[in-house]
């Protein structure tokens, strides 16, 4: 069934907070950078109507983003066209909104919550992937998009946003293990208590010892291969990386012999790449 505008607004907040535990919305009355007025308030559905009347009156333009410090999944990339959001959001969960004719910005939903700087890193990487189909200066971790159901009222836009999918649950979160390193559990403004980190590649595997505790073998050896193939790939210094990665694993696995575990996954590793 179609949505009304109000409904789209409603439908893209009811998405965010499923995954983040609060939002800030804003209306931004502006002729150009240097002359602005942001009005930042909690969500609150019946800030619909004041949006409404500001955005039809007053030519301001309605953004929603979660809020900038909490640790959050959410991941925006902006300027993507049209047709390349839709495949996009036929691979993985996202959000996507039609921000002018043909163009779009994705919420795309990560496996994790990370940090505003961990999602700053992970949006550079994905810029980088996109090339020209996305906006080279949108990376920063708590950038502001639009909340659909209103009008872009960029002097040369001015057109409605939509929105144009949610969510599908049957398809993968984005895994953000070759992007931010997940050994260190130590986070800006505290501890970030998170499940095991995925680390998938097609090397992976899980075995159940017959002590019944799990072997992560495999999984340490596709999040290595997986880090290190990205590193080198992107001209960066892998053999670094991979030392620094090796003690990670020595601290953080559960082997009786860590040392040599450590050793012996990273030769197979760096065999492979």
């Amino acid at each position: 069934m179609k949505l009304s505008r109000m409904e789209q607004a409603m439908e893209m907040a009811d998405c965010f907070l499923q995954h983040c535990d609060s939002l800030q919305v804003a209306a931004c009355k502006h002729i150009g950078r240097s002359n602005e007025a942001v009005l930042i308030k909690n969500w609150d559905p019946k800030l619909l109507g004041w949006f409404k009347y500001e955005n039809a009156n007053n030519f301001a333009n309605i953004w929603i983003r979660p809020s900038p410090e909490q640790l959050h999944p959410w991941l925006l990339i902006d300027d993507v066209p049209l047709h390349l959001a839709i495949k996009i959001s036929r691979k993985y969960q996202c959000i996507v909104v039609e921000t002018s004719q043909l163009n779009c910005q994705i919420r795309l939903l990560a496996n994790e919550c990370l940090t505003k700087e961990q999602r700053k890193i992970v949006q550079v990487e994905l810029v980088k992937l996109l090339g020209a189909n996305a906006d080279v200066g949108s990376t920063a971790g708590c950038k502001w998009g639009r909340l659909p159901g209103f009008r872009n009222r960029k002097p040369d836009r001015d057109a409605w946003t939509n929105l144009i999918s949610i969510p599908n649950t049957t398809l993968p979160k984005f895994d953000t293990a070759i992007y931010v390193n997940h050994f260190s559990s130590t986070v800006s403004g505290g501890m970030c208590l998170t499940t095991i980190p995925s680390r998938t590649s097609k090397h992976s595997s899980i075995i159940i010892r017959k002590d019944n505790r799990i072997d992560l073998s495999g999984k340490d050896f596709g999040y290595l291969f997986g880090r290190l193939k990205f590193f080198k790939e992107t001209g960066r210094d892998y053999l670094t990386e991979a030392k620094t990665l090796k003690s990670d694993l020595i601290l953080s696995t559960h082997k009786r012999n860590p040392e040599q575990y450590a050793e012996l996954t990273m030769n197979a590793v760096l065999n492979l790449l």
